[in-house]
């Protein structure tokens, strides 16, 4: 299975939970831009073996059966503790077996039916990429022999084949599960519902103001409605006055991610009348699209400040604010007279609401 969408929509809180209701144990695997393939599969065994001894052997004449294509497979000979509920460790030892076999192994003894490779679009060697959708079809394929292990992908990417891409043959065996942004109805119950077990009165005002202050992150609705719960408590109310909810903003912030305070100090200008690079990013955080092109900021550019016979000046703002000199807060895609443009990191628009341009 494959789960990509945005970054902080609950991928990983999907899978986990799922796995949960299907009373499924899993291994999670954090992917790491720095880890092989091979590397990956070992951070799972050590966090099912309490590994005393592990070494590797090349060998030309036995391969694993997922393998990188020109590459000498290397098997391991592994000895350790299995580990488990006190008291109940077991030994374990294998003898030169591929590390994806080892895995396999240690999972069906420790029961574990799940393996997630969490963050996969760390991933960048495309050699790593194709062995992990390898391994998706080989489990796939023999899930009669490995006890019907089943492994999900999960990670930030606008569809699947950018995710992982792959041949027909992976494409075909493979589940693909896109998380959206949540919608604002539902974020909007989930605070209601929330302070209504806290038992604190909300006005629909200031639910919608968190709504819009969320931008479809759940991550971003928690944070504000936990704010707020703590911002009424201190002054014991039981009902969140607008006075509260201005403190209750100016705390969140203080827990949202520190290196966006960095990029948008970059992507500002330190002074000047006009500023286009801050009033580009006004127009971008306040609409309610998610990509632009260079016809869409001069027509809000004019609607929200001015008209200009020559918009060359915004042309090169927006280029100025994909690069990392100036914070990288956007990315484009397409060609030159065409591109589009996105924040690169879709929470920074809901950080440039509760900071710079919301209130």
């Amino acid at each position: 299975m494959l789960v990509y969408g945005d970054t902080g929509v609950g991928k990983s809180s999907l899978v986990k939970y799922a796995a949960e209701d299907e009373s499924l144990a899993s291994l999670t695997i954090e992917c790491l831009s720095s880890k092989s393939y091979s590397e990956l599969i070992e951070d799972g065994i050590r966090k099912l073996v309490e590994v005393r001894e592990i070494k590797k052997t090349t060998s030309l004449s036995a391969g694993a059966e997922v393998e990188a294509s020109g590459k000498v497979p290397f098997l391991l000979t592994l000895k350790g503790k299995l580990q488990g509920k006190v008291g109940r460790e077991s030994e374990f030892e294998v003898i030169n077996k591929p590390p994806l076999d080892v895995l396999l192994e240690a999972m069906q003894i420790a029961n574990k039916k799940l393996i997630i490779f969490d963050n996969f679009q760390n991933i960048t060697s495309e050699s790593d990429r194709l062995l992990i959708a390898q391994t998706l079809e080989f489990l796939a394929d023999r899930s009669a022999s490995t006890g019907d292990i089943k492994a999900v992908v999960i990670g930030i990417a606008e569809d699947a084949s950018s995710l992982l891409g792959g041949s027909g043959s992976f494409q075909r065996r493979t589940t693909e599960v896109g998380v959206p942004r949540m919608p604002d109805d539902e974020i909007a119950e989930i605070l209601n519902r929330g302070f209504s077990k806290l038992g604190i009165g909300i006005s629909p005002a200031i639910i919608s103001k968190l709504v819009f202050y969320s931008d479809g992150f759940p991550y971003f609705g928690h944070l504000l409605g936990l704010q707020v719960a703590r911002a009424v408590r201190r002054e014991g109310s039981i009902f969140a006055a607008e006075s509260m909810v201005e403190t209750a903003l100016a705390r969140a912030v203080r827990d949202v991610d520190k290196s966006y305070n960095d990029r948008t100090r970059r992507a500002f200008e330190a002074g000047g009348e006009v500023q286009p690079r801050r009033r580009i990013l006004e127009i971008l955080s306040m609409s309610d699209k998610r990509e632009w092109r260079s016809a869409d900021v001069i027509a809000a550019y004019e609607d929200r400040f001015e008209k200009r016979a020559d918009y060359a000046f915004l042309h090169t703002s927006l280029a100025q604010l994909t690069d990392v000199k100036h914070g990288a807060i956007l990315s484009r895609s397409g060609t030159r007279n065409s591109y589009i443009y996105r924040f690169s990191d879709p929470q920074m628009r809901p950080y440039l609401r509760l900071t710079a341009f919301g209130k």
